[in-house]
């Protein structure tokens, strides 16, 4: 780690970063997303340029996130939930909400009576005003219900959301009329059915296709990857060309496709690295301190997930590598020179992180999630209508 980017002490909810990171945050103008399944939790890293900023909300099972500077899309335990930007809706969210006793246009549809005190009291909060700071607003529009697909990586293309289904092994698109679509398979996969063969799990666009996804083995029988032979099976493969673009890998995860190179998470050695597609070159870029999972890139910076290795029902556990301890945080790596430029370590359970986001265009954004009161009267809707001659 460079000099002057030292650990800051515990700051709330038992987290510390590096001084530097709230700088890194606002040159870039963008804010950190993050999803933890262990947890439950979303958690989003936004800051003033000063401090960091960390808000926590809750989801059943969050696991893949879609970004971009309109519209976010998180896989939920068995749903997608769809959120887009309207930041004509700061002015009103910088403004206490009325409760629904007190809003004339709302019947009243709960009652508080035999609510228990804490729920109240966690209820009331979302009805003061949002941070003065917030310069963006996400708020919830739609779900689709996929039912359990064990939806991991996410991505927005145009007008597409493309996904990876590790308990069907496909990469998938999704449809209103259908719980999703499968778009592919891997050549040694011969049926789509809801068996995790493979356990495919990420996904790297090239343009505006598939190009590379990661798997943990080659097998074809449900759950087969769980075994002691599966060790050391992991994969990348070529979607377009279907086949193997490189193997022996330990438990792989988030493939990005970034200035001609396929960056991915060799997560049980706890590694970023990268592998040209044109050569087969494969580097190792960094070692960190857990179990690596979620990436997302920025011009030469990588902002890489880590988790603490837990127990399982994998019969080939990640390894601890060097580190005498495993942890659980964001590390933020120059890919040209593998150097960790800034950190941000959790305590207090949050044990695990999936994905990794980067919304750019905010630097201190708000997400209204479909249980917050504010969905009640924070409407959104085309400024035109035609009245009737």
């Amino acid at each position: 780690m460079s000099k002057g980017t030292c650990l800051l002490g515990l700051k709330s909810f038992g987290t510390r970063y590096t001084a530097n990171l709230p700088e890194i945050l606002t040159q870039l103008n963008i804010t950190i997303m993050l999803s933890s399944y262990q947890s439950e939790k979303v958690i989003m890293l936004r800051t003033d340029g000063e401090e960091l900023d960390i808000v926590y909300k809750n989801f059943p099972r969050p696991m893949g996130i879609a970004a971009n500077e309109g519209k976010l899309v998180l896989g939920s335990f068995n749903q997608l939930i769809n959120f887009h930007r309207d930041d004509e809706l700061l002015d009103m969210l910088k403004k206490p909400l009325q409760t629904i006793d007190e809003d004339i246009t709302a019947p009243t549809l709960l009652s508080s009576i035999s609510k228990p005190a804490k729920t109240i009291g966690k209820r009331n909060a979302k009805f003061q005003p949002v941070d003065e700071r917030v310069d963006a607003c996400f708020i919830a529009r739609s779900t689709h219900l996929t039912g359990m697909l064990n939806t991991h990586d996410l991505v927005i293309r145009e007008n597409t959301l493309w996904g990876v289904s590790s308990s069907f092994s496909c990469i998938c698109t999704f449809d209103p009329e259908f719980s999703f679509s499968p778009y592919w398979i891997p050549p040694f996969i011969s049926a789509v059915k809801p068996e995790d063969r493979c356990h495919l799990n990420g996904l790297a666009m090239k343009g505006d296709k598939p190009g590379f996804v990661t798997t943990f083995s080659t097998t074809d029988s449900a759950a087969q990857w769980r075994e002691q032979s599966c060790v050391n099976s992991g994969t990348i493969i070529d979607v377009e060309n279907n086949e193997l673009l490189v193997d022996g890998l330990f438990m792989p995860h988030s493939p990005r496709y970034h200035q001609d190179k396929v960056y991915y998470c060799d997560s049980g050695f706890g590694w970023l690295s990268s592998i040209d597609p044109g050569t087969g070159t494969n580097d190792i870029i960094a070692e960190l301190p857990g179990f690596t999972r979620g990436l997302d890139i920025v011009g030469n910076l990588a902002f890489v997930g880590t988790s603490q290795i837990r127990a399982s029902n994998i019969k080939h556990p990640a390894q601890r590598s060097r580190f005498d301890k495993t942890v659980s945080g964001v590390s933020v790596i120059n890919i040209e020179t593998g150097e960790t430029v800034g950190q941000i370590e959790f305590k207090n359970g949050l044990e695990q992180i999936y994905d990794i986001k980067l919304i750019p265009n905010t630097t201190f954004p708000e997400l209204i999630e479909p249980s917050h009161p504010r969905m009640r009267n924070h409407f959104v809707h085309p400024k035109h209508c035609k009245s009737k001659e």
